[in-house]
């Protein structure tokens, strides 16, 4: 099961770690560089060759997505905290459709001296 960072990922674009996982911290720099550019080309595969990808009705090829540079300083980090009790979030797709979200838990990690907390949700 794959968790997401909805308010990242969806929302902001900017993503702690350049994709959706967390499984880099705490890694060389090198190879945390090298996991997150296979995470990024494993993703824009997805998306142009996926059944479920959202521009599968694109007239023109996929390319890929644009991202910003690899950066190892947002290689944080942090605790997820297991809620008590879930809900679950709606979200309109880029189609028009409904898609659901239950929400998880959420990340917490320190970056600058400051506390951040950033929900997590699945499909």
């Amino acid at each position: 099961m794959k968790v997401y960072f909805i308010g990242i990922c969806l929302f902001v674009g900017l993503v702690l770690q350049g994709s959706c996982n967390s499984s880099a911290a705490g890694v060389a720099d090198s190879t945390y560089i090298q996991q997150l550019l296979l995470e990024r080309k494993e993703k824009d595969n997805s998306f142009a060759a996926g059944a479920n990808s959202p521009f599968a009705e694109l007239k023109e090829d996929f390319t890929g997505l644009k991202y910003f540079d690899p950066n190892k300083d947002w290689n944080v980090s942090g605790d997820v905290i297991i809620p008590d009790t879930t809900y679950t979030f709606e979200i309109v797709d880029s189609k028009g459709g409904k898609r659901y979200y239950i929400y998880s838990g959420t990340f917490r990690f320190q970056k600058g001296g400051k506390k951040y907390g950033v929900p997590l949700f699945r499909e």
